[in-house]
């Protein structure tokens, strides 16, 4: 209805994998180093990732994961 064709919306999913947060390490890591320390740079975490288009749901069960990279 938005006029999107339906192959890329096909490729899209496929690439997001089942979960839509296949990439969701790779993009964090591409900016961060570390996970954060306080409730401040937790934050920026966040906005980070949902800028680059993850749901808060996603976002928010990577980071209270811990990720060590």
């Amino acid at each position: 209805t938005k006029g999107v064709a339906e192959e890329i919306i096909d490729a899209a999913f496929k690439t997001a994998g089942s979960d839509g947060a296949s990439n969701i390490e790779k993009i964090w890591s591409s900016r961060f180093d570390t996970p954060a320390v306080d409730d401040r740079e937790r934050a920026r975490h966040v906005r980070f990732l949902q800028g680059r288009g993850f749901s808060l749901d996603d976002t928010l069960r990577f980071l209270k994961r811990n990720p060590s990279r």
